[in-house]
């Protein structure tokens, strides 16, 4: 055992485990208190990195809410927008028809108008000609002899009618 009294190694761990109770001793309480701030501190860091992973989570409910709530007011909007297309194309369709048929009606009624006008001036042409034609035919059939025959005829059939109805 003297032969560990005069090992140097010896007296140096027992120098340093004497080191380390007097630094634990004295330094203890305050490393444990260092530790224990240290440990408080990391608490309330935690603590308040869950709270803002908490409102991060509600903050992120929250914008997902707004944006299905944006994309159904979009959609919304799009079946309202294509709804009122549908409904200006069939009124454009049923006012385009309206205005074509009033058209075809104006159109009829035009071409009307210019056969019944075409058949006056053809009836007053036919007319001219017929006169024209019967003129001509009495001057060249019929004379002053003729004539008088025609009065004859005329004076006597009126002479009969008088008496009948007398």
């Amino acid at each position: 055992m003297q032969e560990l009294l005069h090992d140097p190694t010896i007296w140096f761990a027992v120098s340093f485990a004497i080191f380390l109770v007097i630094v634990w001793k004295a330094g203890g309480k305050a490393i444990a208190g260092a530790l224990d701030n240290y440990g408080e501190k990391v608490k309330n860091e935690l603590e308040q990195a869950a709270a803002l992973h908490a409102e991060a989570a509600q903050l992120l409910a929250e914008t997902q809410a707004k944006h299905n709530n944006a994309f159904k007011e979009s959609d919304a909007i799009i079946a309202r927008a294509e709804e009122q297309a549908r409904l200006l194309q069939a009124q454009a369709e049923k006012d385009l028809e309206t205005t074509l048929k009033r058209r075809e009606q104006q159109a009829l009624d035009r071409i009307q108008v210019l056969q019944e006008q075409a058949a006056t001036e053809i009836r007053a042409q036919a007319v001219d000609v017929a006169l024209k034609a019967a003129e001509a035919l009495l001057r060249t059939n019929l004379g002053a002899e003729h004539d008088n025959k025609l009065i004859e005829q005329q004076t006597a059939d009126m002479a009969k009618a008088l008496k009948n109805v007398a």
